[in-house]
């Protein structure tokens, strides 16, 4: 593209046909030469600045997951443009800390190279036209977090387990599929996700009396360790012939496990043990994802939540006793 201007005159000289990204770049570009000139390059708060580089970054659905993903990112790729779409302002300031531009969800429909698609179904009748939707603004991956409950009542699951489409299954299942016929769709089934004040054992703990068995078994993985896997998969050259990850935790704990491991971080003392009713039998699912981690090159850093809670109660203990 060629610009010259004299007093009187403007001359445009395309050498090829300009991408609609192109297009918005070069038009706030031209607001600047021509200050009195009629281009709007403000239909939305960030698109007149993407600059469409291949490492250029949309996560739909920044919260406690999607905030993750885009933090990593940024640390990757110092330059790219990075944006939040979120449903409330709720992490607007952590991302816009992080250097990550955060737009409320419907005030845009940018397309980008790289889409991370985290919203969870909640119910929602019409989840797999929105996911759907989602994957055309993709133009190289398009990554949806899925969850292993998409597996429903399997008890060993690996990456070629069948998806149920029944029940609350069925949401996930639908939308896994839209993913996977667009050209650029990958699917990452997530185990159970917490952090040290938000999973299942926050919500036992707070409960005097809980149904189910004890023995039941969970396997729950770090947000941190998610969100590192998220990335590790944007990170693929190319896209494998399995298209389907699984990303778990090596090891699974029983609900009392669980429940016993958080009463011994500082957070939780004074907490009591929740009883469990011991209603119904011991349910479990087992866990390979072998095949994920080994394409992805992903290990997680806590490879069991009672892992990652005595290295975080050590952590709260010394950082206590060097303000003592």
């Amino acid at each position: 593209m060629e610009l010259t201007s004299s007093a009187s005159t403007l001359k445009l000289t395309f050498a090829q046909p300009l991408h609609l990204s192109s297009c918005r770049a070069f038009f706030h570009t031209l607001s600047s030469f021509c200050p009195n000139s009629n281009f709007n390059s403000e239909r939305s708060s960030f698109s007149s600045t993407i600059s469409m580089s291949s490492n250029d970054l949309l996560v739909v659905g920044a919260g406690h997951l999607g905030t993750r993903i885009a933090k990593r990112w940024r640390q990757l790729h110092s330059t790219a443009t990075i944006v939040g779409e979120t449903k409330t302002k709720s992490f607007h300031a952590q991302l816009r800390e992080a250097g990550i531009t955060p737009v409320l969800a419907g005030t845009s429909n940018d397309s980008f190279p790289n889409v991370v698609f985290c919203v969870p179904p909640r119910g929602d009748p019409n989840y797999k036209n929105i996911v759907e939707a989602a994957t055309k603004r993709a133009s190289r991956r398009f990554i949806f977090t899925s969850s292993t409950s998409v597996h429903a009542g399997a008890e060993s699951i690996t990456e070629d387990t069948p998806a149920r489409n029944e029940g609350r299954a069925s949401f996930l299942y639908q939308a896994e599929e839209k993913v996977l016929q667009s050209a650029s769709g990958l699917v990452v089934r997530l185990s159970g996700l917490y952090l040290l004040n938000r999973g299942p054992h926050t919500f036992w703990l707070s409960k005097g009396v809980v149904s189910g068995s004890e023995e039941s078994m969970v396997n729950l993985i770090h947000y941190d360790d998610a969100a590192a896997a998220m990335v590790c998969t944007l990170n693929l050259q190319s896209l494998p012939e399995r298209r389907t990850f699984l990303i778990a935790a090596p090891e699974s704990l029983s609900r009392r496990a669980i429940v016993e491991c958080a009463l011994k971080h500082p957070e939780f003392a004074g907490a009591k043990k929740p009883e469990f009713l011991n209603d119904g039998p011991a349910v479990g699912k087992s866990f390979n994802g072998e095949w994920s981690n080994q394409v992805l090159g992903w290990h997680p850093t806590y490879p069991s939540f009672e892992a990652f809670m005595e290295l975080d109660a050590e952590r709260v203990r010394a950082a206590r006793s060097v303000k003592a």
